[in-house]
């Protein structure tokens, strides 16, 4: 939540069941515990493109996430 409130000071966070496949099922099978994290910013004018024709994310939206991601990694594996 660190991560998030860093970048999205405003931001509310909350756990979300999502439908769909992932590939984390392969770390679960190992015993390896995998949760979601999407680090992206959506505006209201392009939710309705997801996963959809035409699908698309903004060139800041990817490197905010990459970098987002990276401190999520950094934080996890430095505790």
């Amino acid at each position: 939540m660190a991560v998030v409130h860093r970048h999205f000071p405003e931001a509310s966070v909350a756990p979300s069941v999502e439908t769909g496949f992932t590939d984390s099922h392969w770390f679960r099978d190992l015993g390896i515990a995998s949760y979601g994290f999407a680090p992206f910013l959506v505006p209201e004018s392009e939710a309705s493109g997801v996963h959809g024709n035409n699908e698309r994310i903004s060139v800041e939206n990817i490197r905010r996430g990459t970098q987002m991601m990276l401190e999520v990694v950094t934080r996890v594996v430095s505790e």
